[in-house]
């Protein structure tokens, strides 16, 4: 068996060949049973293409047995500790996605690569989409001891696009919200999230299926803003267009700053600044 490693051996004139020997070992000891050895890595999930050629896509993907999955839940549970999920082809992810506890780290699309985290599926089970309309879609709850990335993400017809908890730490940057019934992102407990670069349209709006449109249908928007702050939360909005919710378009608890956004067309642009 050959035992690779990243660092360089150079000979020493003092040093016998068993001496070096030992110390490759050692190393190669320490990498291999180091609780970061295999901790720190990527996986890739497929959208709706078959990234990697195999033939399966979906659920069948994601017991394949290799690092690419074929649904976000998945990957998310195999990815281990301090690690990545990367979505790698465009499409829909008909599903929940929990970052509960520690192991993702971050969360993206790669770059030029359009993925939608969707409550609602056209011509869809009516069941199956009024069941995850009455969800949140992205929903982070952490102690806080790894900070999350979300990047490069659309999430869009749930209750909440984004529901940050516990003591989470979140960096949200280059999202795209809308339609989502109650909230476009939702911090609260003693989360600390900073939103960057997004865009948070129609919170409150949503044609939802069998359910009907919201507002007048059968669900009505609770409360319908676009990012609120609660509790003890706190964060920074940055670069960022709030736009059309049916109530306010950044809630302050008091504990947010604002840097160069855009709000505007809301019912109430901001709440609990002044």
């Amino acid at each position: 068996m050959m035992i690779r490693s990243n660092r360089t051996f150079v000979p020493s004139g003092n040093r016998s060949d068993a001496g070096r020997w030992l110390c490759i070992g050692a190393a190669a000891f320490t990498l291999a049973f180091s609780p970061l050895a295999s901790a720190n890595h990527t996986v890739l999930v497929e959208g709706e293409s078959d990234f990697d050629g195999d033939g399966m896509t979906g659920t069948d993907e994601d017991s394949d047995g290799d690092q690419v999955f074929g649904t976000i839940g998945a990957a998310v549970s195999g990815v281990g500790d301090n690690g990545k999920v990367m979505i790698v082809t465009s499409g829909r992810f008909l599903e929940q996605v929990n970052l509960v506890g520690n192991g993702v780290t971050v969360l993206e699309a790669a770059p030029g690569v359009d993925a939608t985290i969707g409550a609602f599926q056209g011509g869809g089970e009516p069941g199956a989409n009024d069941t995850r309309q009455q969800q949140a879609g992205i929903v982070v709850d952490t102690d806080g001891s790894f900070p999350i990335v979300i990047r490069n993400i659309t999430s869009r017809n749930w209750t909440d696009g984004i529901s940050v908890r516990g003591a989470s730490r979140v960096t949200i940057d280059d999202v795209r919200l809308d339609s989502n019934v109650n909230y476009g992102i939702h911090v609260q407990h003693d989360a600390r999230v900073v939103v960057t670069d997004s865009s948070i349209t129609s919170s409150g709006y949503r044609k939802s299926g069998t359910l009907g449109a919201t507002p007048g249908g059968d669900i009505l928007p609770q409360p319908g803003t676009g990012i609120r702050f609660e509790d003890r939360s706190s964060g920074i909005v940055s670069f960022t267009t709030v736009t059309q919710s049916f109530t306010a378009g950044i809630h302050s608890n008091g504990r947010v700053r604002l840097l160069a956004n855009t709000v505007f067309d809301n019912a109430h642009n901001y709440r609990g600044f002044w």
